[in-house]
Parts: structure tokens; C-alpha cells; sequence
């Protein structure tokens, strides 16, 4: 029997997708940053786009970063952010992460130096074997050092959060995929996100530690010399440590990542379900940004994983 797909308020969620910013209030916040670093004028700074919870800023072309919240529950995230970068200084991790400098006490704003290099998705295809592998391994290192952290209080994120997350980006994006979609693979998608995904994650034993969060290769910098730098921590709190694996789209990276950090069938099986499921989750950033390029690739992703002969 065909699903009843439900006749969604289709606009309503197209413009919950929608991360256009007035430019006037782009305009206001570029001056409170240039009080507050004493430039005196706001040509060197420059908005980008990017942040999904937040609006970003670059001063010389990222030497310094400025986060501004896009709603009021992001200033919860600022919080543990800032707290993270205050628990990163007790690391012994080589990996380089944010130093913050400027901060508001009511989590309007902050601002950090920044750490001068490519994004990990932008230059990966032009690393070699081996350096793709010594990335890996100070990821899997940096993690293996980070999950052992403690940060009070910080939220928690149970299965149950995760699986409720996946249906919510899920349901944020199915006006995308009534437009691109046939029935068959939407019916598929539905059963994935309602049935398949929740079922077999909940057969997996779950452990809890202090994670990133959010750890993928748009979080992850290659800086000048060649090493890995990790910005980001918004999302960090306690999760199953397979999350900060999930991201990590070349498979290289990943396994080195996985066996520097310490391999096993149940942490691979999390991750790979994990993955199955990353899609899901980018198609409503990818249509708010109106960045189709991307948008395509995690549709093509998806319908692979839907048509694939062992799909059930």
C-alpha cells in the first residue's frame, strides 16, 4: 500500500529554508565590527553566506571571523562554543582551532582570529594518498584526545534527538523532493527516515562523550603548511562519537581517522548508518543557500543510496 504523503504548506517551508539577510542589518554589523577591531571604514570585511545558525563575517579575507546569531536560540550555542574553545587550550592536540578575542556578554556577537587556509571540501581532490591519510590520522588523534573531555552541563543528544532531528531536516525538505523526486523514491525516503534509519540505529549500542558535532569538511581547514584545523564547535555537546566521523566524505580521511582513533564493527556500522542518513540533512541548507550545485550532488547521493540493489 502507497504512503499518504502529506499535503505540506509548501511556501511556509520554503521560507524556512530561505537564509537571504536584509542587507541593512548586514550593514549595521559590518560597523560594529569595525569599532570594535578600530578600522575605519568597512571595506575590509566581508559577509559570506555560509553559516546555516549564524551570519559570518571575514576581515582580510579571514584573518579575523565575527558569528552573529540568526535567532535567539543560537546564543545558547554561542555559549558552549566559547566554552569549548576555553577547554581547547588544555589540549595537547596539535590541531589549530579558533582564538577567541571579542565577545559580547549577551552572545550577540563574538569574533576570533582566524586560521588562514582552504577549506578541507575545497581542496581535497588535489591532496594525495598520503597526505589524505596523515590528515586523518590528526583528526582521528584530535577526536580520540577530545571525546575523553569533560564540559559541564553541555547539552546531551540522545538517539532518540538524532533520529528526531533526521525526520525534522526530513520534513524541512520534502518540497524538494516532490520537485525532483518520483514516487517511487520518495516512498523509499519515507520508509528510510520512519523505519529503516530509526530501527537499525536503535539496534546499535550507543555510548555518550564530548563531541563537535558538526564535523565535516566544511569545518575542517587545511592551513599553509598543510595541516588540519578545525573551527565550528556550535554544535558540540555529548553525542555517540560516531557523529564526528559521519562527516568526513573521503574515505581515505575517514578510515585513517577511524584507525587512528581505535576501529570497530559497531563504530563503522554507526558511521556508515550515519552517513546514509548526512543527505537528508544537507538538502534543506543546501535549497535555503540557493546553492543548486550542491543541492544536486546531495539529491544524486541520495538517490543512489535509494536505488542501490541492497536498499530494503
Amino acid at each position: 500500500m502507497a504512503t499518504a504523503f502529506p499535503r505540506l504548506p509548501i511556501r511556509d517551508m520554503l521560507n524556512a529554508m530561505n537564509q537571504d539577510t536584509d542587507k541593512v542589518q548586514i550593514e549595521e554589523e559590518k560597523r560594529i565590527i569595525a569599532t570594535l577591531i578600530s578600522v575605519p571604514d568597512v571595506s575590509r570585511i566581508t559577509y559570506t553566506a555560509v553559516g546555516w545558525t549564524s551570519r559570518v563575517y571575514l576581515v582580510n579575507n579571514g584573518e579575523i571571523v565575527f558569528k552573529f546569531p540568526r535567532t535567539e536560540a543560537v546564543k545558547e550555542e554561542y555559549r558552549w562554543e566559547l566554552q569549548a574553545y576555553d577547554l581547547l587550550k588544555q589540549t595537547s592536540s596539535s590541531i589549530s582551532t579558533p582564538r577567541v578575542e571579542w565577545t559580547d556578554p549577551d552572545y550577540r556577537y563574538f569574533g576570533y582570529y582566524g586560521i588562514i587556509g582552504q577549506s578541507l571540501d575545497s581542496c581535497v581532490d588535489t591532496l594525495s594518498h598520503q597526505e589524505k591519510e596523515s590528515i586523518g590520522h590528526t583528526l582521528g588523534n584530535f577526536l580520540k584526545e577530545f571525546h575523553q573531555c569533560q564540559l559541564p552541563n553541555a547539552p546531551e543528544h540522545s538517539l532518540e534527538d538524532t533520529i528526531r532531528n533526521c525526520l525534522e531536516k526530513y520534513t524541512l525538505g520534502i518540497p524538494v523532493y516532490q520537485e525532483y523526486f518520483n514516487a517511487t523514491l520518495q516512498e523509499k525516503l519515507y520508509d528510510f527516515v520512519h523505519h529503516t534509519f530509526p530501527d537499525l540505529l536503535g539496534t546499535l549500542p550507543s555510548s555518550s562523550c564530548l563531541c563537535h558535532g558538526d564535523l565535516g569538511p566544511w569545518n575542517i581547514l587545511i592551513d599553509n603548511a598543510g595541516l588540519p584545523a578545525i573551527i565550528d564547535f556550535g554544535d558540540v555537546g555529548y553525542y555517540d562519537p560516531s557523529i564526528d566521523f559521519s562527516g568526513m566524505h573521503d574515505d581515505t580521511i575517514r578510515n585513517a581517522a577511524v584507525k587512528a582513533y581505535g576501529y570497530s564493527s559497531i563504530l563503522n556500522d554507526k558511521i556508515t548508518l550515519r552517513r546514509q542518513a548526512l543527505p537528508i540533512l544537507e538538502v534543506p541548507y543546501y535549497a535555503g543557500k540557493g546553492n543548486t550545485t550542491q543541492l544536486q550532488e546531495a539529491l544524486q547521493t541520495l538517490t543512489a543510496f535509494l536505488q542501490a540493489p541492497d536498499f530494503s
